[in-house]
């Protein structure tokens, strides 16, 4: 890759991943008393402005329907997000004292303002963010850079999904990295973000269900 063509790129991409966060104004409105109707009408529309977009930078079928390998692929992911997981949580009780990351207290803090903004994070979490994520961080990103290549783009684009996401300490950042890592791999060693997103789904739900049900 020129080093135009490069500077380009990660200009490209850097503007499509701070359009990832502006929906998020909307939770910020869910909050302020009688603009509850506008907060949903900003949530909706942010977020459908958000997917046209990436669609239209993907301007391609990017989306299976998902094969039994693709299954398989899914399963054996899945496995390897819950020992990432629970390896974290071993190590995190261990050095820090604590094995919540920062991403889950933002999370729990926002669906504890009122019931909107709880009903906003379960639909961000199980929905919104599995879908953009995965449009951004490997469909998109793996198209910009070194799409040729097998391990490169997997390898920086779990960094950046790890960075993207608030950890305390490194060791958070690690396993938001490790998750991105394994997401890559799924959707690199299929070429199906139906994969990638179906993992991506079923890794978010049930923590995010628990989440709400705790608190409501």
């Amino acid at each position: 890759m020129k080093l135009k063509q490069f500077l380009l790129a990660t200009i490209s991409f850097g503007l499509l991943a701070v359009a990832l966060f502006v929906p998020q104004i909307s939770l910020r409105l869910a909050t302020l008393p009688g603009k509850k109707a506008l907060a949903w009408l900003a949530f909706f529309g942010l977020y459908a402005l958000l997917i046209c977009l990436y669609f239209w930078v993907l301007k391609k079928d990017a989306f299976h329907k998902l094969s039994k390998n693709d299954w398989v692929a899914i399963i054996v992911g899945y496995f390897a997000l819950t020992m990432i997981k629970l390896v974290y949580a071993d190590l995190s009780q261990w050095l820090y004292h604590q094995t919540d990351t920062k991403n889950d207290n933002l999370i729990r803090a926002a669906m504890g303002h009122n019931q909107t903004t709880a009903l906003m994070i379960v639909i961000i979490a199980c929905i919104f963010a599995p879908l953009c994520e995965e449009m951004l961080f490997r469909g998109i990103f793996m198209k910009l850079f070194w799409p040729q290549k097998f391990f490169l783009p997997i390898i920086v684009s779990g960094l950046l999904f790890g960075l993207a996401h608030s950890n305390f300490n490194i060791l958070g950042t690690l396993l938001y990295s490790a998750l991105g890592w394994t997401l890559a791999f799924v959707y690199k060693h299929t070429k199906n973000l139906s994969a990638s997103l179906t993992l991506h789904v079923l890794n978010n739900a049930p923590v995010i269900l628990v989440f709400f049900l705790g608190i409501h």
